[in-house]
């Protein structure tokens, strides 16, 4: 559809377009993996919004997997994080599994 779009694939769901957003894996520590949900330049960090993509594609490098992400649930913030593993502390309110 053309260069310099704020998502990178479309699918064609029930006649609707869906635009998708890819993102990999920053890095995966602690038993979490880290995905940075924004677009990065120079200059700044640009957070996304359902105008720009309905749906992160989340793809972990190290496990080989991949995860959706509706854009109006992910964090304000520029990063999302799953866990692998359980905490050291057993907390399981709030912790998004993978």
């Amino acid at each position: 559809m053309g260069d310099y779009t704020p998502y990178d694939l479309i699918a064609i769901k029930n006649n609707k377009i869906v635009k998708i957003q890819v993102k990999t894996t920053e890095s995966v520590k602690d038993g979490k993996m880290i995905f940075n949900l924004t677009s990065r330049n120079y200059y700044v960090d640009k957070k996304y919004t359902e105008d720009d993509a309905d749906i992160f594609y989340l793809y972990c490098l190290e496990t080989e997997k991949s995860y959706l992400l509706p854009v109006k649930k992910a964090p304000n913030g520029g990063k999302w994080y799953l866990r692998t593993q359980p905490t050291k502390n057993n907390q399981t309110v709030g912790i998004n599994f993978a």
